[in-house]
């Protein structure tokens, strides 16, 4: 299942379970990451990361490469929320083994959200009409 977008491959292979970086980006309020949302989505395009129910991250400027990880709805890696220090962080982690140069790949969860970006759903739209066609 291919992501639509620049992707991130890792370097060397990681085990199960394994830290492979924290997703890093601006922190802001739920408000600002709304309005800075309907900008995104106009571009196909976001790295908006709830954190909490009142901060988010946006990686789009301050973000690392973690941010150019696609969608699958068969993810290698998923992202878990962590609380250091006081701090909400987001720690990528590998849900198997993940071979040197294998792409990484973590479930968005558009799904639980009330509003899914229009891009998600042109992608899973394609993706659906492809596999009618095979």
């Amino acid at each position: 299942e291919p992501g639509g977008g620049w992707g991130v491959f890792v370097r060397d292979a990681v085990e199960k379970n394994e830290f492979i970086q924290e997703y890093t980006g601006e922190q802001m309020s739920q408000e600002e990451a709304d309005r800075r949302g309907k900008i995104y989505d106009r571009r196909n395009s976001s790295y908006i990361f709830n954190l909490n129910n009142q901060t988010v991250l946006d990686a789009m400027r301050k973000g690392n490469k973690t941010r150019f990880a696609n969608h699958s709805n068969t993810p290698n890696c998923f992202a878990k929320i962590l609380l250091v220090r006081g701090d909400h962080r987001i720690g990528i982690f590998s849900k198997r083994r993940v071979e040197a140069g294998d792409e990484l790949f973590y479930d968005y969860h558009h799904e639980q959200h009330d509003v899914v970006p229009e891009w998600h759903e042109n992608l899973r739209a394609a993706k659906s009409a492809k596999r009618k066609m095979a």
